[in-house]
């Protein structure tokens, strides 16, 4: 007998063992039971998601003498019937290669016939979008008004080409794409069944290469089952495909966002001189992105990759911002479109490479906005040390540090050489406020050991020299820069009133301690 391909071999005969398409076949199963058959329905979806399946298990269903569960039993005398090659009961017709006017027309004669041994007749058009516009025109009024015994299924990957005179006379069910755990599942049954031994790595390899089609998973198995002899490795499903390890382009995109230049080169040479296709290359790239993506939203979700490619994504990659990780991702989708044209494949990526990992060379607004986020971020760290002290800190402890560097000096005692002594330390640590209301003293004295200044505004300077914690420090300061213990008075000329209290909580509240950089 020959051999049987696996998507063959392992195609669904009934609605239970049709994978992912829980919603259609309720309500085929739901139709069946109550006998609330239509006269056409439209299936459409991508590739391998079981619409011919299902037409074909649809097809014996309807016509079983008694269905289990909505599937056809298998056991009657219609269902050994309609399961041989030859029926006159379920037609399939190919739209692809069967488009024209005449062969619509030749249906429409053929329909008229009652069925051999079911009660329906079920006419089933795979890629019914490649009709052309008369064909579809003469096949309108039969779809809409077909004789009792005619089922009509219409299967397309491409709904949007077919005219909406036919898509209103169908009940049209969406086929959705399968997650990748379940094909990876389901390969693991068919591995089983055939006795081969497979690593679970390597089925979700096949998996993902599928990309929720479960009949190019099982294509890409066969391949697979044909290239490894023994246990099916991880490695051999890479080779098969031919693609790069996973840990290999986690390692290469880190690279790229870093901005690593020489690595990303080398990296890059080593994949090209191992064979991998830049097409490839490119693909793996922007899946890894998108799993990094889609874990920076939720941490929680598996990867699909393997344990050491999974944690280095996890520890690599995650560290960046997800507007960094996506303008990364649209950059390499832009690749891939661009290389499609390109005879210097390597090239483009390489130069995207390392645009990735400059930003600053990237001036297209999302690049921009991208840099603007690096900087938001700086500045919102800043922000949050400023508001728990920490540059506060670091600024006292840089002026207390200054301060220890001094040797007191013996300045005679004149007060005008002190006070100047002090201003300039209080400018070299940044202690604006204070420095800013200390350069307005006028007038300077010293008596018993009480360091007298006299400014001559009588609001803002004076307050902020005259609060309990500055009069404090300046006096620390004034001991620590002579070696002599003053205390420090602040005053106003005489003439001159005092500010209120109100007047002096005002210019507390506009400069506070930590502006005044003062140590408590």
């Amino acid at each position: 007998m020959a051999y049987l391909s696996l998507y063959r071999k392992f195609r669904p005969d009934g609605f239970d063992s049709l994978l992912g398409q829980d919603h259609i076949v309720r309500i085929l199963k739901n139709q069946i039971a109550t006998n609330t058959i239509g006269h056409a329905y439209l299936f459409t979806g991508a590739r391998g998601t079981g619409k011919t399946s299902a037409a074909k298990i649809f097809a014996r269903a309807v016509n079983c003498l008694s269905p289990v569960n909505g599937s056809p039993c298998g056991e009657c005398d219609v269902c050994k019937a309609l399961s041989g090659s030859v029926n006159l009961d379920i037609l399939e017709i190919d739209a692809a290669s069967n488009n024209g006017v005449d062969e619509i027309r030749d249906l429409r004669e053929r329909i008229m016939y009652p069925p051999v041994s079911g009660k329906y007749k079920v006419y089933i058009v795979d890629e019914v979008h490649m009709l052309s516009i008369a064909a579809f025109n003469a096949l309108l009024k039969t779809l809409e008004e077909p004789p009792a015994h005619a089922i009509f299924i219409l299967a397309t990957t491409e709904v949007q080409k077919i005219p909406d005179t036919i898509l209103s006379r169908c009940m049209r069910f969406d086929f959705r794409l399968l997650p990748e755990e379940l094909i990876a599942s389901h390969l693991e049954n068919v591995f089983k069944k055939i006795g081969k031994d497979a690593d679970k790595n390597a089925l979700r390899a096949i998996a993902s290469a599928g990309e929720g089609s479960m009949r190019d998973a099982l294509s890409v198995a066969d391949m697979c089952l044909s290239y490894s002899t023994g246990k099916l490795l991880y490695e051999d499903v890479l080779e098969v495909l031919g693609a790069t390890d996973r840990n290999v382009i986690v390692n290469l995109v880190s690279d790229m966002l870093k901005g690593n230049a020489k690595s990303c080169i080398e990296g890059i040479d080593s994949i090209v001189r191992s064979g991998r296709s830049m097409g490839v290359l490119a693909r793996d790239l922007s899946n890894v992105l998108r799993i990094a993506l889609v874990l920076k939203v939720n941490p929680n979700k598996e990867s699909g990759l393997p344990d050491n490619a999974d944690k280095n994504l996890r520890e690599s990659l995650l560290v960046y911002d997800t507007s960094t990780l996506l303008r990364a991702l649209e950059l390499v989708c832009k690749l891939e479109t661009e290389m499609r044209y390109s005879v210097q494949p390597r090239l483009l990526l390489e130069a995207t490479a390392l645009k990735v990992g400059d930003m600053r060379a990237d001036l297209n607004v999302d690049g921009l906005l991208s840099r603007i986020t690096v900087l938001e971020n700086k500045v919102k760290a800043l922000s949050e040390n400023i508001s728990e002290g920490v540059v506060v800190t670091k600024n006292v402890n840089k002026a207390e540090a200054k301060l220890n560097e001094i040797v007191p000096d013996d300045m005679g005692g004149d007060p005008r050489k002190i006070w100047a002594r002090l201003v300039k330390y209080l400018r070299d640590t940044n202690m604006f406020a204070l420095y800013t209301a200390a350069i307005s003293a006028k007038d300077f004295s010293i008596e018993n050991s009480n360091f007298i200044v006299i400014v001559d505004d009588g609001t803002t300077n004076y307050s902020i020299l005259s609060t309990p914690q500055n009069v404090s420090e300046v006096s620390r300061l004034l001991t620590r820069l002579t070696g002599v213990e003053y205390k420090f008075v602040c005053k106003l000329p005489d003439g001159i009133d005092a500010p209120s209290e109100g007047d002096i909580e005002r210019i507390k509240s506009l400069v506070s301690d930590e502006k005044l950089n003062i140590v408590k």
